[in-house]
């Protein structure tokens, strides 16, 4: 069967006499696996961390959603020392978006954060 993630989106800015609208009337994608994961993990500061991934083994789509409600969250790979891809401040999301990698990791910044997150695997 095809078509069985739908990805869409828009993008609206307006600040004084500058305005943008994007609009994206979404994407039908096959997928390959069938195992997904929809969590909220408690990320630390101290150290990058890997997220929980269940049963998903090669990760495909994501979203991310800081619930926390003071620091910011990064996420990305290389839990020996975190290379960002993805910054949330405090009440932001993310995605949906294609991960470049099977191990992502996050990172509170001054202080613990929830992290929600659901991957679908590719």
């Amino acid at each position: 069967m095809a078509d069985e993630i739908t990805c869409s989106g828009n993008l609206s800015f307006r600040k004084s006499t500058a305005s943008l609208t994007v609009r994206s009337n979404g994407s039908a994608i096959a997928a390959t696996g069938s195992k997904y994961i929809h969590n909220v993990q408690a990320i630390g500061f101290a150290a990058a961390e890997a997220l929980a991934l269940g049963d998903v083994g090669t990760c495909g789509y994501a979203m991310f959603h800081n619930l926390g409600p003071t620091n910011f969250v990064n996420i990305g790979t290389n839990a020996d020392g975190i290379v960002t891809f993805l910054k949330l401040k405090a009440g932001e999301w993310a995605g949906p978006l294609r991960l470049g990698t099977d191990v992502p990791v996050a990172q509170a910044n001054t202080g613990a954060i929830n992290l929600e997150y659901c991957i679908v695997e590719d």
